[in-house]
C-alpha cells in the first residue's frame, strides 16, 4: 500500500510538472504566407499556391492561385481571376468562373462569393446568382437578386420588390416598388404609394412590417455605439426609429436627434434647440441656440445658451444659475449652489451660483479635477488650487500628468521637488525629476540611476533592478545584472533564482520567458511545461509581445512570422 501511495504522489508530481500548456505550436513555421479562415481552420501558401489546413493537417492541398473566402465550411477559391467554389474536403462544388469583383451602383455592401447561411451571392458576368451549396441557383430564372446578407436577400421580379431568405423562400411578396437596406440583415426600408405619392416606410429582416410608408426621406445616424433611423414627414416633421424600426420618438419636431444619453432627444423648433425626455417630458423647451446635458455626480443638468450667455437648468426646467461666459463643466450641486467652471475672455476660473467666483477667472487652462484640487495653468507654469482658492500646489512646474481615472495629478519639471497629489488630496513628494511614465496606478521616474515607482496611495518601489516590468497577482517582474526574474510585489524578494531574458505576467498559473533563443512556458513553481518555439534566428521578443496581447484579448490563436515563415500558436485561456 505504501509502495502504491508513493507512485500516486510520483504520478501527480509528474502530471504537476508536465501539465498542459495553455500555448501549442499548432502549425509549425513552413508556410511562405498565412491567414485565418477562422478559429480553426488557415488558408497556407506554398510554392506560391495556396491550400488550407487545420493545426498541422492539410486538409485542401496547396494548389490554388488564391484563397478568397471561408464560411458554412465551404472555402471561395480563385484561378484565372475567376471564383470558384469547394467544400471542407476538397469537393469541388462549382468551377472557377464567377467574377472576383464587380463594379455596379447599388446602396448596400453586399460580400459576393462568401457562403453564409446556406447560399452565396455571386456574380456570373450578367447577373447575380444566389447559389446553393450543390453548386445551382437556388431561384428561378425570373427572379432577380439583388444583394444578399446573412439570411436576407432583395429579390426583384416583375418590376417589383420583395425579400426571401437565404435559401430562396421568400419572407414578402414582391409588392413594393424598391427595398433598399437601412442595417443589413436586420432593417430595410421599402416604397410605397400614398395619396398619389412615393413614401418610405420599414421591414425587418424577417419581412415583418415595423412602420407603413409615411414618410418621404429615411437617413441612417450613428451616436456613440448605437444607430438611430430618422424619418422625414412631407410636413416637414421628423419621426425616430431605434435599429429594429422601432418608434421612439414620434414626429412632432423639425429636428430630433439622439444625444449620447439614451434618455434624452435634442430637438429644434424654427431654428431654436431644446431637449425633451424618452418619456415625452420636455425638460428644455425650444427657446436656446445651444443646448447641452451635463452630469454632476447622479444628478443631471442642462446647459443652455442664447446670445453668449449661459443657462444652468435642472430637470424641471428651474434656472439655477446663469453666467454671461461659456460653462465648461460641473464640480459638485447642492439644493441651493452649483459650482462649475466657467472661462471668460479665454481665462479660467471657478465660480459658485451663490458665492460668485471662488477662483477668479485669470488662469490660462484648467485641466480637471483632483479631490477638490482644480489643476490650473497660469502663464506656462502648472500649479493646484482648492475651492477656497488656496494654493495647494504651487504654479512653478513646467509638466503635468493627470491619471485616466482621476486617481492622481502629477507635478513635474519645476523649480523643487516634483509632487504627486492624489485623490485623497494628499500631497506626496518626489525627487525634481524632467521625465517620468504615468500609468493607471503608479508612476515611474529613475533618479540617480536608481529607478522607482511612486503608487497613488503613496507606496514606494525603490529598487536596485536594472528595469522594472509589470506587476500581476502580487508578482512583479524585475531586470537585475544576471536578467529578468520574479520577486514578491511587496517584499521584494525574489521568489526564484532563475534568471531569463524576457518574461511575461502569469496568467492561469503559466508565463512566457525567453531563454537561449527558446521561448518556454513555466509555471509558478517555474518547472519548464514545455518549449514552445526554439532554434529560431528571430528576435522573440515581438512574438511574446503578441501571445501577451492575444491572451488579454481573449484570443484564441496568434499567427507568428519566424525566421521568414509562418505558423500558428493556439491559446486555451479557459484553463
Amino acid at each position: 500500500m505504501k509502495q502504491f501511495n508513493f507512485l500516486c504522489v510520483a504520478l501527480c508530481f509528474f502530471c504537476t510538472l508536465h501539465g498542459q500548456s495553455m500555448y501549442k505550436l499548432s502549425t509549425d513555421f513552413k508556410y511562405d504566407s498565412l491567414k485565418a479562415l477562422d478559429n480553426e481552420y488557415f488558408a497556407v501558401k506554398e510554392n506560391g499556391l495556396w491550400g488550407i489546413i487545420k493545426g498541422n493537417e492539410i486538409v485542401i492541398p496547396c494548389k490554388y492561385e488564391q484563397i478568397d473566402n471561408f464560411g458554412d465550411n465551404i472555402v471561395a477559391f480563385i484561378q484565372n481571376g475567376r471564383v470558384g467554389f469547394a467544400d471542407i474536403n476538397g469537393n469541388l462544388i462549382a468551377e472557377p468562373q464567377y467574377l472576383l469583383e464587380v463594379n455596379y451602383n447599388r446602396s448596400d455592401k453586399s460580400p459576393l462569393n462568401v457562403f453564409s447561411n446556406g447560399s452565396a451571392l455571386v456574380y456570373n458576368g450578367e447577373k447575380f446568382i444566389l447559389l446553393g451549396k450543390d453548386g445551382k441557383s437556388i431561384v428561378e430564372d425570373n427572379i432577380e437578386i439583388l444583394s444578399k446578407v446573412g439570411n436576407t436577400a432583395i429579390y426583384r421580379t416583375n418590376g417589383a420588390y420583395g425579400l426571401m431568405d437565404a435559401l430562396g423562400n421568400p419572407l414578402t411578396e414582391a409588392k413594393y416598388l424598391q427595398i433598399q437596406p437601412v442595417i443589413e440583415d436586420r432593417l430595410y426600408a421599402y416604397i410605397g404609394v400614398r395619396d398619389g405619392l412615393r413614401v418610405w416606410g420599414f421591414l425587418n429582416s424577417k419581412g415583418e412590417m415595423k412602420s407603413h410608408a409615411y414618410f418621404d426621406d429615411v437617413q441612417l445616424i450613428n451616436k456613440g455605439d448605437k444607430f438611430y433611423i430618422k424619418a422625414y414627414l412631407p410636413t416637414g416633421k421628423q419621426a425616430l426609429f431605434d435599429e429594429n424600426g422601432e418608434i421612439l420618438f414620434q414626429p412632432l419636431y423639425q429636428v430630433i436627434e439622439p444625444t449620447l444619453y439614451p434618455s434624452y432627444f435634442n430637438i429644434t423648433e424654427d431654428g431654436k434647440r431644446g431637449i425633451i425626455g424618452a418619456d415625452y417630458v420636455l425638460y428644455v423647451p425650444t427657446a436656446y441656440d445651444q443646448v447641452q446635458i451635463a452630469n454632476v455626480g447622479t444628478d443631471t443638468f442642462f446647459v443652455a445658451m442664447n446670445e453668449g450667455v449661459s443657462f444652468i437648468l435642472n430637470k424641471k426646467n428651474q434656472l439655477i444659475a446663469h453666467y454671461e461666459g461659456n460653462i465648461s463643466g460641473f464640480i459638485s450641486y447642492s439644493d441651493d449652489n452649483v459650482i462649475f467652471v466657467a472661462d471668460s475672455f479665454l481665462s479660467y476660473g471657478v465660480m459658485s451660483s451663490r458665492d460668485g467666483w471662488l477662483i477668479p477667472p485669470k488662469y490660462y487652462e484648467a485641466l480637471g479635477m483632483v479631490e477638490d484640487n482644480i489643476i490650473l495653468r497660469n502663464g506656462k507654469k502648472w500649479g493646484a488650487m482648492n475651492l477656497k482658492g488656496e494654493i495647494t500646489v504651487p504654479f512653478e512646474y513646467e509638466k503635468v500628468k493627470i491619471s485616466d481615472k482621476r486617481t492622481y495629478v502629477v507635478f513635474y519639471a519645476g523649480k523643487n521637488n516634483s509632487i504627486l497629489l492624489n485623490d485623497k488630496a494628499e500631497k506626496i513628494s518626489f525627487p525634481k525629476v524632467k521625465k517620468l511614465f504615468a500609468f493607471d496606478k503608479y508612476i515611474e521616474y529613475t533618479y540617480k540611476k536608481e529607478t522607482t515607482r511612486l503608487y497613488a496611495e503613496g507606496k514606494e518601489l525603490r529598487t536596485k533592478f536594472l528595469d522594472i516590468g509589470t506587476e500581476k497577482d502580487g508578482i512583479l517582474t524585475v531586470k537585475d545584472k544576471e536578467g529578468w526574474t520574479y520577486i514578491d510585489a511587496k517584499t521584494q524578494k525574489p521568489l526564484t533564482d532563475k534568471h531569463y531574458d524576457r518574461v511575461s505576467n502569469f496568467v492561469n498559473g503559466q508565463a512566457l520567458v525567453i531563454k537561449n533563443k527558446q521561448m518556454l512556458v513555466i509555471d509558478k513553481n517555474f518547472n519548464e511545461i514545455h518549449t514552445l518555439i526554439k532554434d529560431k534566428k528571430t528576435s522573440m521578443d515581438m512574438a511574446m509581445l503578441m501571445l501577451n496581447m492575444a491572451v488579454a484579448r481573449d484570443k484564441s490563436y496568434v499567427i507568428l512570422r519566424m525566421d521568414g515563415k509562418y505558423g500558428v500558436i493556439t491559446i486555451n485561456n479557459k484553463q
